[in-house]
């Protein structure tokens, strides 16, 4: 049986669009593996910037905690950190990286004793607008706790999660006015109005409120409006901070937390009393 010429054509034709849209079908997913492998590799190197630029910025930070005055001078010039920086957990910018140091003496200390944890629920309630219920069955489950003889000193905020006292969520929103470290002074200048709230109340809150927001709380006009003049009020930010630095590079933003000691005098000037290894997103 001979086949027509315009048969064989017909085949031909077929085979060769059938070949054609095969390689077109494979040049496409080189070129979609090749775009992926491109923006995953720029991806790894955003990273890899990030962090590295991390590590570079707290380090210029650190330098400047060391050898510049915490407070602002008359005779800081104009390039001066001094100008920028803050200590009451503000935001602000340094070069291209994000920062926020918040004074440790401007928080409410966890209790770690019994005797600071009879507190504990009127600290949940203020603080967390928690209902008085709940906040007595948290305190009382930390009660519990601490007179167990396996306790151990909370080491992290993880532990109140772990022991049942307090839900994750819970804990990041009573996380900015609480810490670990343990404080012998307040701050009035650095604490957070919640924290500031816990001492004072009514007119004489929003009296110390209306100084600080003025530039013009100081021992004296404390004493003055709160009629409290205590040893352990301290009006300049302690040697314990809590540091947060984000660096954003592309899509990856890294972040890193700790708590600096900083004594620029001592033979040891710069200590991290806690640090978390540098997280990237994106």
């Amino acid at each position: 049986m001979i086949r027509s010429p315009r048969l064989s054509r017909g085949v031909a034709l077929v085979l060769v669009l059938m070949v054609v849209g095969t390689l077109s079908v494979l040049m496409l997913q080189i070129s979609l593996t090749a775009r992926h492998h491109v923006k995953q590799s720029q991806g790894v190197s955003d990273r890899i910037e990030a962090e590295l630029s991390i590590q570079s910025r707290e380090a210029s930070l650190a330098f400047a905690l060391l050898t510049q005055p915490w407070q602002e001078t008359s005779g800081a010039s104009q390039g001066d950190i001094s100008k920028i920086w803050r200590f009451d957990g503000q935001v602000f910018r340094l070069d291209d990286a994000v920062f926020q140091i918040q004074d440790l003496a401007g928080l409410r200390p966890l209790p770690q004793s019994i005797d600071s944890a009879q507190s504990f629920g009127e600290v949940l309630q203020r603080l967390l607008n928690m209902p008085p219920e709940e906040a007595a069955a948290a305190a009382a489950k930390l009660n519990a706790e601490m007179r167990s003889p396996d306790w151990i000193l909370l080491q992290s905020f993880f532990d109140l999660i772990a022991l049942g006292i307090l839900s994750p969520s819970q804990v990041d929103n009573i996380r900015p006015f609480v810490t670990l470290y343990p404080n012998l002074v307040f701050n009035p200048l650095t604490a957070p109005a919640p924290v500031l709230g816990l001492q004072l109340e009514g007119s004489t809150l929003a009296a110390v409120l209306a100084l600080r927001d003025r530039g013009e709380l100081d021992s004296s006009s404390f004493a003055k409006v709160t009629g409290v003049e205590d040893e352990f009020n301290s009006f300049s930010p302690g040697s314990a901070l809590r540091i947060k630095t984000r660096f954003q590079k592309g899509r990856v933003a890294a972040t890193r937390e700790g708590i600096w000691i900083v004594r620029p005098y001592d033979r040891e000037p710069l200590r991290h009393w806690s640090r978390h290894r540098v997280r990237s997103a994106g």
